[in-house]
C-alpha cells in the first residue's frame, strides 16, 4: 500500500510541475516527500556506496520515479491541450493549487511573537519581491505549441539548454519556483513541450512498426541535454536547499511564503464578470480544496 502511495504522489507532483507556475517542490511539502527527496538528492552518490542505505533508497525512488513517468506522460499531453483551449482555467486552478498550499508552508514557517518575527516578516517580503521579479521577466513567453517549430540545432543551442536544464533545476528543488516557469522565462517551454510529446508520440509509433529516427533525433538530443542538466542542477541545488531548512527552517518557510504569496496574486489573471468568472471560481475552488486536503492528510 506505501508503495502505491509513493507511486501516487510521483505521479501527482510530475503531473503539476509540467504546469507552469506550479511548484513541483510545494506539492512535495504538501505531500510530505520533500524532506526526504532533498536528502536524497543532495547526498545521493554517499548513499549509493552503502549497502542498507541504497536499498532503502532504491524502494522509494523506483515507485517515485514510475509514478512520475506516467504524471509525466499523461500530463504533459493533457496540459497541451488545456492550456491551448481554456488558459484562464487552467491559470484560475493554478492559483487554487498554489493558495491551498499556503497554510501548511505558514505552519512550517512556525512565526513567532518575539523579535524573531521582524526576521521572519523580512523574510516574507525578500519572497515576494524576489518572485515578482521572476514573474516580470516572462514577458509574454510562448505557452502554447499551436503552430511550434522547431530550433535549429548547433554547438551553442545544445550548451545553452544544458545550461537550462541546470538553471531549471532550481525551480524543481526550491519550493515555491517552478521549473515550467523558468523554461517559460527562458523560452524553451513550448521546445521542452512539444519534443516531449513527440517521443510519446515516437514510441507509440513503434510499436506500430512505423517508426522515423530521422524525425525524431532533435527531441532526443534535446531532451538528453536538458536531462543531464537537470541531474546536475538538481543534486547542486538540493544540497544548498538541505543546508537552508537545516540551519534556518523559519526563515526558508517565511521565505517560500512570500513566494507563494507573490505567485497567487501575479497569477490571477483578468477576468469580466461574467460566466467565465464564475467557471474560473470554481476552477480555483477545486484547486485549493485538493491542496489543502492533501496537506492536511499528510501534515
Amino acid at each position: 500500500m506505501q508503495t502505491i502511495l509513493i507511486v501516487i504522489k510521483g505521479l501527482l507532483i510530475a503531473g503539476v510541475s509540467v504546469m507552469p507556475s506550479i511548484s513541483g517542490g510545494t506539492l512535495a511539502i504538501t505531500l510530505g516527500l520533500y524532506d526526504r527527496l532533498v536528502y536524497l538528492a543532495g547526498n545521493i552518490l554517499s548513499i549509493m556506496r552503502h549497502k542498507n542505505e541504497r536499498l532503502e533508497a532504491l524502494k522509494f525512488l523506483i515507485p517515485f520515479a514510475l509514478g512520475g513517468l506516467i504524471g509525466l506522460i499523461t500530463f504533459a499531453r493533457l496540459i497541451r491541450l488545456l492550456i491551448n483551449s481554456y488558459p484562464q482555467f487552467v491559470q484560475l486552478f493554478m492559483v487554487g493549487l498554489l493558495a491551498g498550499s499556503l497554510p501548511l508552508i505558514i505552519k512550517r514557517a512556525n512565526f513567532s511573537k518575539n523579535v524573531f518575527l521582524v526576521k521572519q516578516l523580512l523574510a516574507v517580503l525578500v519572497g515576494i519581491v524576489f518572485m515578482t521579479a521572476f514573474f516580470r521577466l516572462n514577458n509574454g513567453s510562448a505557452l502554447s505549441t499551436e503552430g511550434w517549430q522547431p530550433p535549429s540545432f548547433n554547438l551553442f543551442y545544445g550548451l545553452k539548454i544544458l545550461a537550462v536544464g541546470i538553471i531549471t533545476a532550481a525551480g524543481m528543488v526550491i519550493p515555491g519556483l517552478s521549473g515550467s516557469l523558468i523554461l517559460v522565462i527562458l523560452g524553451e517551454y513550448a521546445n521542452t513541450l512539444a519534443f516531449f510529446n513527440q517521443i510519446i508520440d515516437a514510441a507509440g509509433n513503434l510499436l506500430r512498426g512505423n517508426f522515423n529516427w530521422a524525425a525524431l533525433w532533435p527531441a532526443v538530443l534535446f531532451m538528453t541535454l536538458l536531462c543531464l542538466g537537470l541531474a546536475l542542477g538538481t543534486v547542486a541545488f538540493a544540497r544548498l536547499v538541505n543546508y537552508a531548512l537545516k540551519k534556518q527552517p523559519s526563515l526558508s518557510f517565511s521565505f517560500i511564503c512570500g513566494v507563494l504569496i507573490a505567485s497567487v496574486v501575479a497569477l490571477w489573471p483578468p477576468l469580466a464578470v461574467n460566466f467565465t468568472l464564475f467557471i474560473g471560481l470554481i476552477c480555483a475552488l477545486i484547486g485549493f480544496i485538493l491542496a489543502y486536503t492533501m496537506s492536511r492528510l499528510n501534515s
